[in-house]
């Protein structure tokens, strides 16, 4: 909850706060594989935070030495094979972190074109390991391989099947991939053929 800077976590039927001090303004949250950390990106410290399962902070994430940029309102994270990916919006890159908080790998670029972001949003791993990207200014979802390598665009401006205005959000439930589709006020729902190029 960005709103009043906490990490909730659902209990039965109760909604509880669990991490409470020290976040600025969390945005994105990602549970490593084994579900032993937590990464909270803190779009307003400019920070991706790690916690273990039992709510302790561990480390902060460091986005590279001294040549890389550091973080640029960072929003998003999704779990992936190995760790978690994080949205450095700003710096229009999707950053592959290790599950013990080691920068591994990244993709992305400013631009206009496909493989390139403007607004790049939330993120999901798919069955493959691909990663699908909502950009919120293109209205349209790219696919990348676990590489980085541009495999596919869904999309564009529109209010028919397969068009987004402004969509936001990726969640990845088996084989149905649904986006966050904002000013379409909707949920479109994908069908994902695994294996399918």
């Amino acid at each position: 909850d960005s709103g009043s800077n906490a990490v909730y976590r659902l209990r039965g039927d109760d909604l509880e706060p669990w991490l409470t001090a020290g976040l600025s303004r969390p945005t994105g949250l990602a549970v490593t594989p084994a579900g032993d950390r937590v990464y909270v990106v803190d779009t307003g410290a400019q920070a991706v935070k790690v916690f273990g399962a039992d709510g302790a902070p561990l480390a902060d994430v460091v986005a590279g030495d001294g040549g890389d940029p550091g973080w640029h309102f960072p929003t998003f994270a999704a779990r992936a094979a190995e760790g978690v990916l994080v949205n450095d919006t700003l710096n229009y890159r999707i950053v592959s972190v290790s599950a013990d908080g080691r920068v591994m790998s990244q993709f992305g670029r400013e631009g206009d074109g496909p493989g390139a972001f403007a607004r790049p949003k939330g993120m999901g791993v798919d069955a493959d390991g691909n990663i699908w990207v909502a950009d919120s200014l293109f209205d349209n979802v790219q696919i990348f391989g676990a590489d980085g390598r541009l495999l596919l665009v869904i999309g564009g401006r529109g209010t028919g099947d397969g068009e987004f205005w402004s969509p936001t959000g990726v969640s990845i439930l088996g084989d149905r991939v649904l986006l966050a589709d904002t000013y379409n006020n909707r949920i479109q729902v994908l069908r994902y053929l695994e294996g399918a190029p």
